[in-house]
């Protein structure tokens, strides 16, 4: 597992959204899982830059903290923020940042991502869960390695933002649903 758990409550009979907690750690852990999840052509010195240039952006750059900052903005578009328990409880797992190499040295970022939706106090056998994943276009090594742009930064921000607008926008839609049989 690349990256820690970190939930949010909300529910259709009482809209509210809460951060539960973040899981310790994340940011290393997904700095080791991207490292470890590279794949494809590259010479070993290559896909050495490559990694030290994971380590480096991941210090700087929480994608946990990042992709739970995301989906809430994006769920008080849907929900207003408030403190009482919910019925429903959404969990957000990081599962992998992995980069894909060309022979030709382009390189791709996917990061997926595992959500479990439950009712307070059911099973956890009983949830639903769906994984969502996010691949970037592939890129010129070159591009991923330069430490003066912003480019490896901007690819997991989109990343983020795209997972996050895909996971809030179809639980609005399961809530309208359950709501308007």
């Amino acid at each position: 597992m690349v990256g820690g758990l970190w939930g949010l409550a909300w529910g259709p009979f009482a809209p509210l959204c809460i951060p539960i907690g973040a899981g310790v750690g994340a940011a290393a852990g997904t700095a080791a899982g991207a490292a470890a999840g590279l794949t494809g052509a590259l010479t070993e010195e290559k896909a050495s830059r490559l990694r030290e240039r994971v380590s480096h952006v991941e210090h700087s750059h929480d994608l946990q903290a990042e992709l739970q900052k995301n989906i809430t903005d994006r769920a008080l578009r849907y929900w207003r923020l408030d403190a009482r328990p919910a019925p429903t409880i959404v969990t957000v797992e990081l599962l992998d940042l992995e980069l894909t190499s060309t022979r030709d040295e382009r390189v791709s970022c996917a990061v997926t991502v595992l959500v479990s939706v439950s009712r307070r106090g059911a099973a956890p056998s009983a949830a639903r869960q769906k994984t969502y994943e996010y691949a970037s276009s592939f890129s010129s090594l070159s591009v991923w390695l330069d430490e003066e742009n912003d480019f490896f930064d901007t690819s997991l921000s989109n990343a983020t933002q795209q997972i996050a607008a895909q996971i809030v926008s179809e639980l609005a839609v399961d809530e309208r649903v359950a709501l308007n049989p």
